[in-house]
C-alpha cells in the first residue's frame, strides 16, 4: 500500500469530475452521448460498454462509469487543472510515515512529463483523454487513493494521515489513520 505505484483506473474520474466542475469546463447537468467509443484527435477511445451508455450527466456518468463521459470532461477541462486538483486529493506526495521505503504516485502534465520521459516529448491531448480515466501516466499507491477517498468525505476537514503504532499485548500494532 506504501510502495506500490499502480495506474488507478476508474478512482481517477472522481478527479476528473472535480477538476471539471471546479474550472467550470461542465456543470453537472452538462451531457455527453455515450455510443460506446468516441473519436478524439483522428482515433478511436472505447467506453468499457461497447453498446454506449447514452445520454450522460455527471450523476450517471459517475454511476456508470462512462469512460466517454469523462473522455469529454478531461478534454474540456485540460490537463493543467485535473493534475492541479489530483494534487489537492493527494495524488502525486509521498506521505512520511516514520517508515521505510514509499513511493509516491503521478499526477502528470505537460511540465512532468518533458522533465521525466526518455524523448522529453510535450503533452499531447490524446495524453488527457487516457488521464481521463486513470490510465496513461496517471500512477497512485493504494494509500494515495486511501487518501483520496478520506478526502472526498471529509472535504477540507479531512486531516493529514498519521502513523498510530499501540501496544497490543506484548506487539506493537500500527495503524494508519
Amino acid at each position: 500500500a506504501y510502495d506500490g505505484v499502480y495506474p488507478p483506473g476508474s478512482t481517477f474520474k472522481i478527479v476528473v469530475a472535480a477538476a471539471a466542475l471546479e474550472s467550470g469546463a461542465m456543470s453537472p447537468e452538462d451531457r455527453v452521448n455515450c455510443t460506446g467509443s468516441a473519436y478524439y484527435y483522428d482515433r478511436p477511445y472505447h467506453c468499457w460498454e461497447p453498446r454506449g451508455h447514452g445520454s450522460m450527466n455527471l450523476h450517471s456518468g459517475i454511476q456508470h462509469s462512462c469512460d466517454c463521459y469523462f473522455y469529454e470532461a478531461a478534454r474540456r477541462t485540460g490537463i493543467e487543472k485535473i493534475a492541479e486538483v489530483a494534487k489537492q486529493f493527494g495524488i502525486g506526495h509521498r506521505y512520511e510515515l516514520g517508515l521505510t521505503g514509499g513511493k509516491k504516485g503521478v499526477a502528470p502534465n505537460d511540465e512532468w512529463k518533458r522533465a521525466n520521459t526518455r524523448t522529453h516529448e510535450p503533452w499531447r491531448p490524446g495524453d488527457t483523454i487516457s488521464a481521463a480515466i486513470g490510465q496513461g501516466y496517471v500512477l497512485a499507491t493504494p494509500f494515495e487513493m486511501a487518501v483520496m477517498a478520506l478526502r472526498i468525505a471529509g472535504g477540507h476537514k479531512a486531516p493529514e494521515p498519521r502513523l498510530i503504532v499501540s501496544e497490543q499485548g506484548s506487539r506493537l500494532t500500527p495503524s494508519v489513520v
